[in-house]
């Protein structure tokens, strides 16, 4: 066993190795058949030499055997000896290079067959799909393995993680994929960003509530364990617009109302109030940017009444200076 968890890992790399003993002897017994393959080759090439020199021995013999017929000193029946003597070594000399095509081809199947045997000797090598880091590991030593069992290691690629995360369901419908996310994990002291790499289509049985998936997209700084909780914020929408404190907008009838102050004059006007992020609230028309507006006490104020306005520092904004985000709860 050489992977632990924790280790960062190279493509390729072995991260463990299962018993390959009836491999080995496999390929021993392999190996002595390829030898005894080799010795048949050479067995039949010495074979065919001897073959081809009685051939030739043979064929002169015929030769000479005919001249002297034609010229009546040899008998017929000595012929007819030299040519079953000639005929008989070229067929042997045909065996024995069939022979040694036999002992080739065997020596081809026996070296495809060690062929197959390495390339399971090498699947007992469990080697790194990808460069990342080892999340968990089930592979024990001694433990029996079987094609198709329980995953032996988790390896997060390039050391990437995402967060798993839960939003209620009136908030989660409003996320979009790829949304940009910050998430706060206890025990570092910057936060991490993101952004909304998958929302499941499914919501959870219990507490109706969506999952989605963030692909962190900073460095940490250091490892972070999985299983660990986090919290964070979704931006959903970033848009230009005015924002003003809650506790200027009145509410008559239904109607969102702002007192605005013209050279010192009170009065009210309609507004259409848009989203809300904390004490804050957008206001989507009725109000310009820079004019001034009664943030406090607006109950006391009718239209018409002369005031001396005291001015606070900076307290319109726009929405872009925060965006509008939803809280999340999840772990990586």
């Amino acid at each position: 066993m050489l992977g632990e968890v924790g280790d960062d890992v190279a493509a390729g790399e072995i991260l463990a190795r299962l018993d390959d003993e009836s491999i080995r002897i496999e390929l021993d017994v392999n190996a002595a058949k390829l030898d005894r393959a080799q010795a048949a080759i050479l067995q039949a090439r010495a074979q065919i030499a001897d073959a081809t020199v009685a051939q030739e021995e043979a064929m002169s013999s015929l030769a000479r055997g005919r001249k002297l017929r034609e010229k009546g000193v040899a008998a017929a029946d000595s012929l007819e000896r030299l040519t079953y003597a000639a005929s008989r070594a070229a067929t042997t000399l045909d065996i024995q290079r069939q022979n040694l095509s036999l002992a080739e081809a065997d020596q081809t199947i026996l070296s495809t067959e060690r062929r197959e045997i390495e390339n399971r000797r090498m699947q007992t090598l469990v080697r790194a799909p990808v460069a990342g880091r080892i999340l968990s590991r089930s592979a024990k030593v001694g433990a029996l393995v079987e094609s198709g069992s329980t995953e032996l290691f988790s390896i997060a690629e390039a050391g990437e993680i995402e967060v798993a995360a839960e939003v209620p369901q009136m908030d989660f419908l409003k996320i979009p994929a790829g949304a940009a996310a910050t998430l706060a994990v206890p025990g570092l002291e910057t936060p991490l960003h993101g952004v909304v790499r998958l929302l499941e289509p499914a919501m959870q049985a219990t507490g109706r509530n969506g999952r989605l998936r963030l692909a962190i997209t900073t460095d940490a700084g250091k490892p972070l364990p999985t299983g660990a909780f986090a919290r964070g914020e979704v931006e959903v929408e970033r848009h230009g617009a005015v924002l003003l404190p809650t506790s200027a907008v009145e509410t008559n009838d239904g109607q969102a109302v702002i007192q605005i102050v013209e050279n010192g004059v009170v009065a009210s006007r309609a507004a259409t109030i848009g989203m809300r992020s904390g004490d804050l609230v957008e206001i989507v028309s009725g109000v310009r940017d820079g004019e001034t507006i009664v943030l406090k006490a607006g109950n006391f104020l009718a239209d018409g009444d002369r005031i001396r306005p005291v001015m606070t520092a900076n307290d319109s904004r726009t929405l872009s200076e925060p965006p509008l985000k939803l809280a999340l709860d999840g772990r990586p």
